[in-house]
Formats: C-alpha cells, structure tokens, sequence
C-alpha cells in the first residue's frame, strides 16, 4: 500500500509528464494547467517552477515568467 507520500509524488510526476507532452504537443495553454495543479501538491518542486517559466515565457508572458525565475532564483540562495 502507498504512502501519502508516495501517492503525491507519483501524482506530480504524473501532472509533470502531462504538462510537458502537451507542451512539446504546443499546447502551451493546457500544459499551463497541468503544472499549476502539480504545483498546488508541491508549491516549492523547482522542476514544476522551472517547466511553468518557461511556458508563460514561450507564450508572450514575460512578466509571469520573470516573476518565477525571480522566484527560482531566490530558492536556490536560500
């Protein structure tokens, strides 16, 4: 049996994979979605953070996606 913790890691890397295929698909909006909710799970998994910053910033939203580097950035200091 699974552990809650398991199940949540499993359920990120699941909305992870997702997002990304749909990304690479060009889906950028839905891709969107799929990583807000894996971020919703895990607010602080930099690959999440990583993979939404560069999607605003390939659709045009450039201060969305300089406000999650921003955000990458100060994380890593820490």
């Amino acid at each position: 049996m699974l552990e809650s913790g398991n199940s949540n890691e499993i359920s990120v890397k699941a909305l992870i994979g997702k997002g990304s295929s749909l990304n690479s698909l060009g889906q950028y909006e839905d891709s969107l979605q799929y990583f807000d909710m894996a971020l919703e799970i895990e607010p602080n998994n930099i690959d999440v953070l990583k993979k939404k910053a560069f999607t605003l910033a390939q659709i045009g939203q450039l201060e969305d996606a300089r406000e999650y580097f921003e955000m990458l950035n100060q994380m890593k200091l820490e």
